[in-house]
């Protein structure tokens, strides 16, 4: 860019001049005439630089006073950079992954094994992901929990899960203590009867109060038009059971 030629009125002094392209307007080290402004703002930085001078660029239709504002294209630029690195930050630091994963700790059997048919823990359902004896779900995303949220299950002894759905042969159980989970874990629920209560063939069972809950509020669909019998573990038509 050549030496300012703009303007002589007045002796030059060692100063900032300006040049002006269009709508925008050059500030670069130079002299300048008495009678212009008193100075024009010129930052380190940014800079773009043109040769061999170090070059400002900025909007005079929008800065009226140069003395008394900064130029708004830096203050722009300053802010895409910010941004820019708040983004790129935000898209490397992902949360961490929480999730549940279930367990069928049950032993196989060549008769009726007990199969997980469905189960549900806090918001997390499992329901058409039935698990054979020794399997696993798949990892389930869940939020972290405290200690108080208990696991609930329903055994299909017997039923091939590759078969069609099982109809009367149903076992709901819950856990016997509730399970916690922290940010960032997994956490591994096993279905047995060492941590379950509602099978009856081992001995446990559930009061009628507790498979009532179970069966009709949170297993509806399983149980539609069904009665659950809490101490025989057994399920009979729903016209039945109210039948005198």
């Amino acid at each position: 860019m050549p030496e300012s030629r703009v303007g002589s009125v007045g002796k030059l002094r060692p100063r900032c001049v300006v040049f002006r392209w269009g709508t925008r307007a050059f500030a670069r080290m130079g002299a300048w005439p008495r009678a212009w402004p008193r100075a024009c703002y010129r930052p380190p930085r940014p800079s773009l630089q043109l040769g061999s001078a170090n070059v400002i660029l900025f909007d005079v239709k929008r800065q009226p006073s140069l003395d008394s504002h900064p130029p708004r294209f830096a203050l722009l630029v300053s802010l895409l950079a910010v941004g820019s690195t708040l983004g790129c930050g935000a898209l490397l630091d992902s949360p961490p992954q929480t999730s549940v994963v279930l367990e069928n700790r049950y032993p196989t059997a060549p008769t009726d094994a007990l199969v997980v048919y469905d189960a549900y823990w806090q918001n997390v359902s499992f329901k058409g992901q039935p698990l054979a004896p020794g399997t696993a779900s798949a990892p389930q995303d869940a939020v972290p929990a405290s200690a108080d949220n208990r696991a609930f299950v329903v055994l299909a002894p017997g039923w091939d899960p590759s078969s069609t759905p099982p109809t009367t042969k149903l076992v709901v159980m819950q856990s016997r203590s509730g399970f916690a989970i922290a940010l960032g874990d997994t956490l591994r629920i096993p279905v047995d009867d060492e941590h379950f209560i509602g099978n009856c063939a081992a001995g446990s069972s559930l009061t009628q109060e507790q498979a009532d809950f179970l069966t009709q509020i949170v297993f509806t669909a399983d149980f539609a038009g069904r009665r659950y019998d809490a101490s025989t573990c057994s399920t009979t038509p729903q016209e039945d059971a109210v039948a005198p």
